[in-house]
């Protein structure tokens, strides 16, 4: 079966190289269309639609997530538009460790940034005011990114191979030690 570099290297008879950076930049502006027409719609569409809700949570966590999901969209971009090119193939695992990786933190990041919203948002709602509830507050706030930050940690340890380290570390925290 033929595929789409070769296609355009006998359609436009040009070098196999040439042929799959043409197809790089074709595939990485057909996901630069997708994240325009993703903003668009998070601009005009979902911004429309969560106004006309009663809470400003809503229109909170849609700000925070856009442009999170905008650079998410970019970064998966750039991986799939470099996964054609041969002369990279030598690089294919660090590559694919490292966009793992990016996209694992920037899930993180969205969590937290989420996380605080909430928080905000409920303990402004059922809490009393106050200088020891802004205190309160700011270290729930950091417990949350902290433990979430460490289940990403896990996680690329987890996804990217690193599960003998990840086994013993557990065995000698005496997570799964027997008694």
């Amino acid at each position: 079966m033929v595929n789409l570099a070769e296609t355009i290297q006998q359609l436009l008879n040009i070098s196999s190289t040439n042929a799959e950076i043409l197809v790089s930049v074709l595939i990485f502006t057909i996901v630069g269309v997708v994240g325009w027409v993703s903003y668009v719609i998070f601009s005009k569409y979902l911004r429309d639609w969560t106004k006309k809700t009663t809470t400003k949570l809503d229109d909170d966590i849609l700000s925070a997530v856009k442009i999170i999901i905008i650079i998410m969209i970019v970064i998966l971009g750039i991986e799939y538009a470099l996964s054609p090119l041969s002369f990279l193939q030598p690089y294919n695992n660090y590559l694919t460790g490292i966009f793992i990786v990016i996209q694992i933190l920037l899930g993180a990041f969205a969590v937290t940034k989420i996380s605080n919203i909430i928080t905000d948002w409920a303990v402004t709602k059922t809490g009393p005011k106050g200088k020891n509830n802004h205190h309160l507050m700011f270290i729930l706030k950091k417990v949350i990114q902290i433990i979430v930050y460490i289940c990403a940690f896990i996680i690329i340890l987890y996804t990217t191979g690193a599960k003998d380290f990840l086994t013993g570390t557990l065995v000698g925290l005496g997570v799964g030690a027997s008694p």
